[in-house]
């Protein structure tokens, strides 16, 4: 992890000479900071720091601007997962889905996270309708 944060240290460097970098110099940066971020964001995983794992990914989504990156959501949603959001895991793995759809790590995934939306559900119908009922 030490050497993407590095890495990425080194490449927020260019924001100072980003005016008189070329159009194909852009690209290079940004596929340069996507994989770095993306990397980062497994490191994190890895190590069980979710939030620094959820934001890393969430790096890569942004810097990519079009929620393509299976990878970078398929990350965020495990991390949200270990956060206990459900529902946000649950849209990071429905979109993975449509990219992914042969991919079982996925399906599994989701799986279980709508399991969880469901459970948790239960239990609120359950303490409302103690309340209310």
């Amino acid at each position: 992890a030490e050497r993407y944060i590095k890495a990425l240290g080194h490449l927020a460097k260019l924001i100072h000479v980003e005016q008189q970098m070329k159009d194909d110099q852009h690209v290079q940066a940004k596929a340069l900071k996507v994989t770095c971020h993306n990397n980062l964001a497994m490191c994190f995983l890895k190590l069980e720091m979710w939030s620094k794992a959820a934001d890393n990914a969430t790096k890569v989504l942004d810097l990519e601007g079009d929620n393509s990156n299976s990878k970078a959501m398929f990350r965020r949603a495990q991390a949200r997962m270990q956060l206990k959001d459900f529902d946000g895991a649950l849209v990071d793995l429905n979109a993975c889905a449509l990219l992914s759809p042969e991919d079982g790590a996925v399906t599994k995934l989701r799986d279980r996270a709508d399991k969880e939306v469901k459970l948790r559900e239960a239990k609120s119908k359950k303490v409302y309708s103690k309340m209310f009922g």
